[in-house]
């Protein structure tokens, strides 16, 4: 069970956090604590989340990665495919049955569009039955967006970020 904090270290209310009711004067705070929180590969100067108005680029879509193994591969494919089938303007990519590019699993890549999210995250959720899904937005910066960005369902996976280019990454998937 974890310790009592004095009334003094308490965090305050949130009431309290917000102030007058606004959250303007809080923000740099916000961003000091997402800085200080943010793992070693990106030093507070070069993050996405320092000035979040100029830096950070529109999402153009997003990448959903299904993992598998020689076991769940039929189970994975399955998934894949009712995805698409759910959603005429999703890419279904090919299930790849060895390792390709910075995943360290085996996976089948889904292609979607903003628009797509909610549908393709809900179909993702209640029907990944133990899969781990890899998803990521895709905005031209390849390794922020693989690693800063992500979101995982199941395992979180040590994707191998070197293996990716820094910028001028170009998808013709929509």
């Amino acid at each position: 069970m974890g310790q009592m904090l004095p009334d003094s270290a308490r965090a305050g209310s949130f009431a309290d956090f917000v102030g007058s009711g606004t959250l303007g004067s809080r923000i740099p705070l916000l961003n000091s604590i997402v800085q200080h929180t943010m793992t070693d590969d990106l030093s507070p100067s070069t993050s996405p989340v320092t000035d979040t108005h100029t830096q950070v680029p529109p999402i153009k879509g997003w990448h959903a990665h299904v993992y598998f193994d020689e076991r769940t591969v039929e189970q994975a494919r399955q998934l894949c495919l009712s995805a698409a089938e759910m959603l005429p303007d999703l890419k279904m990519g090919r299930v790849h049955e060895k390792l390709v590019g910075p995943h360290p699993d085996w996976s089948c890549q889904l292609a979607f569009l903003n628009k797509d999210f909610a549908g393709v995250m809900s179909h993702l959720t209640m029907n990944r039955a133990g899969l781990t899904v890899f998803i990521h937005p895709i905005t031209g910066q390849d390794t922020i967006d693989h690693s800063h960005r992500a979101i995982w369902m199941g395992a979180i996976r040590p994707i191998k970020l070197e293996r990716l280019p820094d910028a001028g990454v170009k998808y013709d998937l929509f």
